[in-house]
């Protein structure tokens, strides 16, 4: 998470910071750099992967073009290693909302030369070889729109990819393992963040009261999203942020 707490150097100014599970204890990150500096990242999701060893996160481009790039950090024992840029290798100008595999090997995110519009799926592993373009807003379903944003990608258990599409309205949608066509799984959501069941959250806007704001239901689908429950109902606002966290 981004927090102002954990350290005087992050008073006025979010740090990345790591809180357990319980939200009982937290630190500030601290990166092995000249005099051990704490971490500012760009607004936008952070990911970290089972055990809470390794972080990434996006910030200020580094490379030629870029305007931000996702990063990785590793902690051994108590002390956290230096960054790692991940997406030295890509053709694409932003990368944001990432999501670590469940092995802690790779990562999905999006990427695109605009700050949101038109972005695809990109991947990459978390020592920062194998770049590849996933799916971009051209590969949508036979007849469907070639434009479009694809975002919040994620990994499911079974090796799918979950991910929402603006093609024709918000909608939740999954790209099996090794098919080159994705699947509808449900529309009018958005933000999806898969589970370890195999389930999907995901976020809803209702417009049901008519008000200037809609309420904000946050859904858990079955993983083919036939059925769902309602956890939670944040009234009258238009968005949370850039999303719903995912982590593996």
């Amino acid at each position: 998470m981004e927090s102002e707490r954990f350290d005087p150097e992050c008073d006025g100014w979010a740090c990345l910071a790591i809180v357990s599970g319980d939200l009982s204890t937290g630190e500030a990150v601290r990166a092995d750099l000249v005099g051990s500096q704490v971490v500012h990242p760009s607004q936008g999701l952070a990911a970290v992967a089972s055990g809470g060893d390794l972080i990434i996160y996006q910030q200020e481009g580094t490379v030629g073009s870029h305007v931000t790039d996702l990063f990785a950090i590793e902690r051994t024992g108590s002390s956290w290693g230096s960054p790692l840029v991940l997406t030295g290798g890509s053709p694409f100008e932003w990368h944001l909302n990432p999501a670590i595999s469940n092995d802690g090997a790779n990562v999905l995110f999006q990427c695109g030369d605009d700050s949101w519009e038109g972005h695809s799926v990109c991947e990459v592993s978390t020592d920062g070889s194998g770049f590849r373009v996933v799916l971009t807003p051209a590969d949508s379903p036979p007849g469907g729109p070639e434009t479009g944003t694809l975002h919040n990608p994620d990994y499911a258990p079974d090796g799918s990819i979950i991910f929402a599409a603006d093609w024709d309205g918000d909608q939740v949608w999954r790209l099996p393992v090794e098919a080159a066509e994705p699947i509808a799984v449900r529309a009018d959501l958005w933000s999806p963040c898969v589970l370890p069941d195999g389930r999907i959250a995901a976020v809803f806007q209702d417009w049901s009261k008519g008000g200037q704001q809609p309420d904000l239901h946050i859904r858990v689908l079955v993983p083919n999203g036939s059925s769902f429950i309602t956890i939670t109902t944040v009234e009258e606002t238009e968005s949370l942020s850039a999303g719903l966290g995912c982590s593996s």
